[in-house]
């Protein structure tokens, strides 16, 4: 759930059901008695709950094109993971930007809300990349300030 949202903003309901193993390294994750619990990232399902597109219309992105295509041809340690990153490099293939206005997200968690509502200045949902219609420069400086 890095990057996504932050454990004080689930709903407490969520949070009371949920282990926080935060503090634990990913490689003590794996292992028992941790293994066999479903990781809240995997559970957590963004829906886009509000969205005023920006009026540019949906294109795909070169540099996007090409590293899916690259992604594709992908051989790791593990054949499972080789399978995982292979199976999104061909959503990556597919996917197209989307410039919106405005962007509201809700996260559920098996069916019921999971936190507030929250506008993230980028989202990849299925196979649109929705990016923030602000210029390049205010894009950087906001990403530097956060």
């Amino acid at each position: 759930m890095q990057g996504l949202m932050k454990w004080g903003e689930l709903a407490p309901a969520i949070k009371r059901s949920a282990a926080n193993l935060q503090m634990l390294n990913v490689e003590a994750t794996l292992l028992p008695p941790f293994a066999g619990i479903r990781n809240l990232g995997d559970a957590v399902e963004l829906r886009i709950t509000k969205c005023i597109q920006s009026g540019a219309k949906k294109a795909p992105v070169a540099w996007l094109i090409e590293l899916a295509a690259n992604l594709c041809r992908i051989k790791l340690a593990h054949e499972e993971e080789s399978t995982r990153v292979r199976t999104l490099a061909q959503r990556l293939f597919q996917t197209e930007r989307c410039p919106f206005a405005k962007l509201e997200v809700t996260p559920y968690v098996d069916g019921q809300p999971a936190g507030e509502p929250f506008a993230p200045k980028a989202l990849w949902h299925e196979t649109t990349l929705f990016v923030s219609n602000i210029s390049a420069a205010k894009l950087h400086k906001n990403w530097l300030m956060n």
